[in-house]
């Protein structure tokens, strides 16, 4: 089984999330009590033998308090997920359960509050006469022959469970059926992925967690598995041995970084059943006494960490391939405390563990790390008006062509030095169709609001002859990220090239013209500035010898666009429209002198940025 996709209901800030699916790595970034660890550590309720306290029930939203300022708390914690099954899975549902032969499975975890522990459930076809088994894989052998008997149904005979079962399971196959949720079949939750919550800052708790993913590959070996099941001695004496040989080599990675360490010793210990409960780390200086963690700095645990990752991400390279799905690590925050290059080499290691079938979910707040991976992986928690319910965005390709647009995002994204963390936390995106407008409009900016575009949370986004950015800002706009245009108002003066902001190709890609779109006028952006301004740019900037520019001789060859443009170019000499925008605007000398279209446009962006 692999995890597609879960939900959680009721736990915390999480009072109703939306799906949350598993790209490897799924990335939970956002702002502090956002929901992020309540994420993972609703993972580890699903999947582990851990329970929420009713502390951490979601408040019922707008409930009214009582008369003791008490609020009511929702009645139960839902985790839903929704799985992946393999052919052997699918067969053993098929004969065990009424579940419809699919490729997914859906199933949830229910807390009650008070309750030790939850309920697994699965989503199934049963019965609608409530008087007939809703779940008959989970029924003993007495009970399969009492039904068939009440039933009137042909028993097969014999003594053997399976033959029976599958004779009830035709009969109610062809009744009507209804869909609800139903006990999960116990041969069900063995093929369950097996989910660790990895604390970087704790070594002893990364090697424990990475044994046990040496461990669970070493039980599914046919010969131990044999093993185990006439095996009566410790686990220790079973499988103890293999797992000393994979943390043998762990010395060699702690001596990189602490050449004063001799000796390395890892000794697992078990519970009763096959699971490793935790992995003491023994340290030996070369005084020959034994070095405590605990007692030392901050940075000497960090170099024992980065040791330890190193070693797991050798180990796991080594070890025999996951099964896809099979083991599902979670990390919270594993860039804390630690540097740029140390982050790195975290994520280096965690890239190992997805090489090897491993889904990884990481909480993090590092622009280092949520640099590293592509858009569609993130998950951004935030919370709105200081409501206890958190918001979550994801922001992913559409659905008709999501690998030309995952395409176009990541390598325009690039190309135009817009990262994750810009996509996600700039407030306003301008697109604008021009080299000359490229260096000019910063310029302006600054002189318009005295301040920078940056520094506002608005980012510049180029469009000129580039289809790529153009589907960059359809998918900002479709994730509901501010999008602004400042298109030329005659977007058809060079006859020779495909002008891409148009008027109806805007309105084809579902922007709206009256909302998102501010025109440049009259003709195009040179076009816009005052005869005074161009005179001064003239006289300033041709070459020599200079000749004095007037505004009514600009106003002579200023009889439309493209020839104006072309004239500028040869006055000044210069082919170059990034650097004709770059002396246009340095020779600005007032905001009135600011085309009243671009600075309307400033004005919305500002206004959009600080919402």
């Amino acid at each position: 089984m692999k995890l597609i996709k879960f939900k959680v209901n009721g736990l915390r800030c999480l009072y109703n999330s939306d799906w949350i699916t598993l790209k490897n790595p799924t990335m939970l970034i956002g702002c502090n009590d956002g929901g992020k660890t309540t994420t993972i550590e609703a993972l580890n309720y699903f999947f582990n033998n851990a329970s929420p306290y009713f502390a951490d029930y979601s408040y019922v939203p707008e409930a009214v308090p009582d008369a003791e300022g008490n609020r009511p708390r929702v009645p139960q914690v839902i985790i839903q997920c929704l799985f992946e099954l393999n052919t052997a899975d699918k067969a053993a549902l098929t004969e065990t359960s009424l579940v419809p032969p699919n490729d997914t499975i859906n199933l949830r975890k229910v807390f009650n509050a008070g309750d030790l522990r939850g309920k697994i459930e699965m989503l199934s076809t049963m019965p609608q006469d409530a008087t007939l088994p809703s779940n008959p894989g989970n029924l003993g052998l007495p009970a399969i022959r009492e039904y068939l008997e009440r039933l009137n149904i042909r028993n097969p005979g014999g003594t053997r469970k399976e033959p029976l079962l599958e004779a009830l399971m035709t009969w109610l196959r062809a009744q009507p059926l209804k869909e609800d949720w139903v006990d999960v079949t116990p041969a069900l939750l063995t093929t369950l992925p097996v989910f660790e919550r990895v604390e970087v800052k704790n070594p002893e708790d990364t090697i424990s967690k990475i044994l046990n993913i040496t461990y669970q590959q070493l039980l599914q070996k046919p010969e131990v598995k044999t093993a185990i099941q006439t095996f009566n001695g410790s686990w220790e004496t079973l499988v103890g041995q293999p797992l000393k040989d994979k943390t043998s080599t762990i010395i060699n990675h702690v001596k990189k970084y602490l050449p004063d360490i001799v000796t390395a010793e890892v000794n697992p210990e078990f519970k009763t059943n096959p699971i490793i409960q935790s992995a003491p780390l023994t340290l030996i200086g070369k005084d020959g006494c034994p070095i405590n963690l605990s007692s030392r700095g901050a940075g000497t645990r960090q170099q024992v960490t980065m040791a330890i990752f190193d070693w797991s991400s050798a180990t796991i390279s080594a070890n025999e391939n996951v099964e896809a799905g099979r083991i599902i690590l979670a990390f919270d925050e594993p860039d804390l405390h630690l540097d740029y290059s140390a982050q790195k080499r975290i994520y280096q290691a965690i890239e190992t563990y997805m090489k090897k079938g491993i889904q990884v979910v990481i909480a993090t707040h590092s622009i280092n790390l949520i640099n590293q991976v592509r858009i569609e992986s993130i998950y951004h928690y935030s919370k709105v008006d200081s409501k206890p319910q958190s918001v979550i965005k994801h922001m992913e390709p559409s659905h008709d062509n999501p690998e030309e647009e995952s395409f176009f995002i990541d390598k325009i994204g690039e190309s135009m030095g817009f990262d994750n963390a810009t996509i996600l936390y700039e407030r306003c995106f301008l697109a604008f169709e021009g080299l000359t407008e490229q260096v000019a409009l910063p310029i302006l900016f600054k002189k318009y609001i005295d301040d920078d575009l940056l520094h506002k949370g608005i980012r510049l986004v180029n469009c000129h002859d580039s289809f790529g950015a153009i589907v960059f800002a359809k998918f900002m706009h479709r994730n509901k990220r501010p999008v602004l245009f400042l298109v030329d108002e005659d977007t058809t003066i060079n006859k020779g090239t495909k002008r891409l902001l148009t008027k109806p190709a805007l309105e084809k890609d579902e922007f709206s013209i009256e909302k998102q779109v501010h025109f440049v006028s009259p003709g195009c952006f040179e076009f816009a500035f005052s005869d005074e301004v161009w005179a001064r740019v003239l006289t300033k900037n041709q070459p020599e010898p200079k000749e004095a520019w007037t505004p009514e001789k600009v106003k002579e060859f200023k009889t439309n666009a493209a020839t104006f443009i072309k004239e500028i170019q040869r006055v000044l000499q210069e082919e170059s429209k990034p650097k004709i925008g770059f002396m246009l605007s340095k020779t600005i000398e007032t905001k009135e002198e600011i085309p009243a279209g671009i600075r309307t446009c400033f004005d919305q962006a500002v206004a959009m940025a600080n919402r």
